[in-house]
């Protein structure tokens, strides 16, 4: 993990950070690439004390999914009518 903003502002921390890693792995039914996947995302803490007492997490998941080939980039989802035809 890299951090690559971090700020403080009283008790809060905000942390702006990308995960890396490569696919050696079958992630849910999807079989492994081999290839370099970046994962960017936020994290804010509020401390008390020595203490975490609330935490905040985003990352982009959506990302990580086209990255993995589990979604399709710029492909909207079909509606389908019932009985599974498209609308």
């Amino acid at each position: 993990m890299t951090s690559i903003e971090v700020l403080w502002d009283g008790d809060a921390c905000t942390i702006r950070f990308t995960m890396t890693g490569r696919r050696v792995a079958g992630f849910m039914g999807i079989p492994a690439t081999g290839r370099d996947t970046a994962l960017p995302g936020i994290t804010i803490l509020r401390f008390e004390g020595d203490r975490t007492v609330e935490r905040f997490s985003q990352a982009d998941m959506l990302g990580l999914l086209v990255q993995i080939g589990a979604v399709r980039a710029g492909v909207a989802p079909t509606r389908r009518r019932r009985g599974g035809r498209p609308a």
